[in-house]
């Protein structure tokens, strides 16, 4: 009889588990193998595992390739969900105390606290120290430059002799890009400083200013300073939000980019006409002299027209700092500026989706209360009312709560059968439940994974309930 056959069957699955995965595991590893041996021969066909079960001897296994592309798809999605992201940490020694302070929060936190002050250092510097060679400057910033490069110095050297094999700092983009700004720190703090102290020597007590000439080339090398302030990037690492915001302003380069391509191209067609049409009237010859001034004026007049004065005065000065400020208006006005833009839009309809939720949440939580009062419970301390299965229909029948749930978006028929559902197993529900029960059948929101996990256990009750049934009914 069917019954007894699957009685038979369950209490073998019941008294062998281990028995019944143990072959499991060996069929998919036997038919895996076969599949193996036999891809060179064949796409499309694949022999089968003989002996298996003693089920489909002989025969050829269609769609065996898949599979097996599936088993390995499997697994290499299995490896990279359960692989740990490696960090520096991980290839340092264990034991020793370079290592256990290279790998400490406080080590971290003061060197990024080092950076910042060396970033508002750099400011003052600039403002204050008007000697384009560091052996002229005054006694405080020859301290305070050689203090931050041996700070940052120790810090690489401490990091670096911290690691088990040295050959591994070669993986850790971080420490590459550190090594890439100490190198030129070095050169400039101390290997320039070194050289132009063995020139005084050697040219006397004359000034190295006066000695040398021309200083704007020693301007330029002092510049190297400013690559200090990439590491500011280790200090947005370190706050989510800012990273979230460059990694977004990273992933819309290509829309930008595109964008101002078109810009440029609607310029340069633009200044073409009119640098033609306006060759012999006056303010052709002050605007529109040729096809580059011409989209100069074009771009600061159509795009930036609030900053017209000072870019006419930096271009004629120098095209360098021109285009430096440029890429500045670029980045902080278009970029940034809108971006901003858009995270307050975000933030407001965030705001007022929460403010929603949870005016929602009170109008359901009030009109329940109110109906409790009604009835004369003790609505004190909500938390300890609780709703039988006959109080949820009084409730459905009111035509009050009926109306706020609608207005509150909530499917009251819908409401009506899970209710349904939840007393086939209890006759009580606590208060908190049946609110949270109520706004989650508002037709605003979204599936879920919880809610897909609760389908399935729904099901699942269901066919377990209708298995009983026919086993209940099943002839013996």
């Amino acid at each position: 009889a069917p019954s007894v056959r699957g009685s038979m069957f369950s209490r073998r699955a019941s008294s062998s588990p281990h028995t019944a995965d143990t072959a499991r595991a060996a069929i998919s590893r036997r038919y895996v193998s076969s599949a193996e041996e036999s891809m060179p021969r064949s796409l499309n066909t694949l022999p089968t595992a003989r002996g298996v079960a003693g089920v489909g001897a002989g025969r050829p296994q269609r769609r065996g390739l898949f599979q097996y592309r599936a088993m390995n798809v499997k697994e290499r999605i299995r490896e990279m969900v359960t692989k740990k992201d490696r960090s520096e940490k991980d290839f340092y020694w264990k034991e020793g105390v370079l290592p256990k302070l290279a790998a400490s929060k406080a080590f971290e936190m003061c060197t990024l606290l080092t950076i910042v002050l060396n970033a508002v250092w750099i400011g003052i510097e600039t403002d204050l120290n008007d000697s384009p060679v560091l052996n002229d400057a005054h006694p405080v910033f020859q301290a305070g430059e050689h203090f931050f490069c041996l700070f940052f110095f120790c810090e690489w050297l401490t990091r670096f002799i911290a690691f088990r094999r040295k050959a591994d700092c070669l993986q850790e983009k971080w420490f590459i890009f550190d090594t890439g700004i100490m190198i030129p720190m070095v050169l400039e703090t101390w290997a320039l400083s070194l050289f132009f102290a063995i020139l005084r020597a050697l040219g006397g007590e004359v000034g190295l200013s006066s000695k040398m000439g021309n200083v704007t080339l020693f301007r330029l090398i002092r510049m190297l300073r400013l690559v200090r302030l990439l590491r500011i990037a280790k200090v947005l690492r370190c706050v989510p939000e800012l990273l979230v915001v460059v990694n977004a302003m990273t992933y819309a380069c290509r829309a930008v980019v595109m964008t101002l391509g078109l810009l440029l191209s609607v310029i340069y067609t633009t200044s073409v006409g009119f640098t033609s049409v306006t060759r012999d009237m006056e303010i052709g010859q002050k605007y529109f002299r040729s096809v580059p001034a011409a989209m100069h004026t074009l771009m600061i007049v159509g795009a930036f027209p609030d900053l017209t004065e000072i870019l006419w005065d930096i271009v004629n000065e120098n095209l360098m700092v021109w285009f430096g400020m440029f890429v500045y208006i670029l980045i902080a006005s278009l970029c940034i500026m809108n971006m901003m833009v858009g995270v307050l839009v975000e933030v407001v309809k965030s705001a007022s989706h929460t403010e929603k939720e949870a005016l929602d949440a009170e109008l359901v939580r009030t009109t329940i209360l109110d109906w409790a009062n009604d009835r004369g419970w003790d609505t004190s301390d909500p938390k300890e009312v609780t709703l039988t299965d006959e109080d949820c229909w009084e409730l459905m029948d009111d035509q009050k709560a009926r109306t706020v749930f609608q207005d509150v978006g909530v499917d009251v028929m819908e409401l009506v059968d899970i209710l349904e559902m939840q007393f086939v197993e209890t006759r009580a529900m606590e208060f908190p439940t049946f609110v949270e029960l109520v706004l989650q059948l508002r037709s605003g929101n979204q599936a879920t994974v919880k809610d897909l996990i609760i389908t399935r256990k729904v099901i699942t009750h269901e066919l377990r309930s209708i298995r009983k049934l026919v086993a209940r009914r099943a002839p013996a």
